[in-house]
């Protein structure tokens, strides 16, 4: 799942396969742009705190001039067993529309090619039926591809678009 956030808010970024960490290891968590190309935030030995549930979470303020798109998220455990890995995504965006939505229904799903491979971001729009002047939710696939846009109850077209892809639009009916 990616989480949608404004520049300059504080989010708390969990790592949810990182359940043990050992009192003599560490946590190190890596945050860049989408791209692969803009490291924003390197961190050593972050200080992280477990929540209730157990799993470990990092506060992190997400800067002013954060770029909009998606940022990828990798947290590495290092202790006596060696390291092990979990990695999410996130999603700062201008606050133009109602990202992701606000709705009850989850439309959630994996955007592939032809070949059945994940295609990364991807803007997935959602617009009352029979308007596509009047965007209500919109979205970016994950790294891996994923979705998730909450509506009320009701018909919807989905657009979905990339520059260099051919758009493709659907009708989708929540309940």
């Amino acid at each position: 799942m990616i989480g949608i956030f404004r520049r300059s808010e504080e989010i708390d970024i969990f790592c949810t396969e990182l359940y043990e960490v050992s009192t003599s290891g560490y946590v190190t968590l890596k945050i860049w742009h989408f791209n692969g190309t803009s490291i924003i935030e390197d961190l050593a030995e972050t200080t992280m705190t477990k929540h209730e549930d157990g799993r470990w979470y990092y506060r992190y303020h997400i800067p002013s001039s954060a770029q909009y798109g998606i940022y990828h998220v990798i947290f590495s455990k290092y202790d006596t067993e060696g390291a092990a890995v979990t990695t999410g995504d996130y999603q700062v965006w201008d606050g133009s529309v109602s990202t992701a939505g606000s709705g009850i229904g989850l439309v959630t799903d994996t955007v592939t090619n032809s070949l059945g491979a994940p295609i990364a971001g991807v803007q997935v729009s959602a617009y009352v039926y029979g308007d596509l002047t009047k965007k209500i939710a919109e979205t970016i696939t994950s790294v891996a591809g994923i979705f998730e846009l909450y509506l009320d109850p009701g018909t919807y077209i989905i657009r979905f678009t990339k520059d260099g892809w051919v758009s493709k639009t659907i009708t989708e009916v929540v309940s």
